[in-house]
């Protein structure tokens, strides 16, 4: 009966393959891991260049005459009521990146998502997202406007 050679003798470059096929070997499982991991933080994040929104009829311009029809706060944005030139009514949703400094990027990234989604969800009880819009100071977003309210207000303010 014949025993295994014990560690101690085997030839060191036999010892040294199995040690640099052990280390790659975990290497590349961390590295799957990490990699895992990483896209399970990013997933849901779209960039502008993946959405398909329209935005060529979005001006700065109506965006600031929108902001004289203040509807209310939401998060970190404010949301106007506008008149579009072919007289469809829209809320508009406005975040001044200039008043969120601390939140930019994480702002940033809610927007894109957002976004993303809305551009692919389409359903009878939920908003439409008509266009939006990002430069250096706003991010913006043109809905559907609910004349009826919000949501919010017909469950939790049922009274009025």
């Amino acid at each position: 009966m014949h025993s295994p050679p014990s560690v101690s003798h085997m030839h060191p470059p036999s010892l040294m393959l199995t040690l640099i096929i052990v280390v790659s070997a975990l290497l590349v499982v961390g590295l799957i891991i990490f990699l895992l991991k990483r896209k399970q933080e990013v997933s849901g994040v779209v960039s502008n260049s993946q959405l398909s929104v329209d935005t060529s009829s979005i001006s700065i311009e109506m965006v600031k005459h929108a902001t004289e029809n203040f509807l209310g706060k939401w998060g970190f944005s404010s949301v106007y009521k506008e008149v579009k030139e072919d007289e469809n009514v829209v809320a508009v949703t406005k975040m001044d990146m200039n008043k969120y400094d601390e939140v930019n990027v994480n702002a940033l990234k809610t927007f894109n998502s957002e976004v993303g989604v809305l551009n692919k969800v389409s359903h009878t009880n939920l908003v439409a997202l008509i266009e939006y819009c990002q430069d250096e100071e706003n991010l913006i977003v043109l809905y559907d406007y609910m004349a009826q309210g919000t949501l919010e207000r017909h469950l939790f303010d049922w009274k009025n």
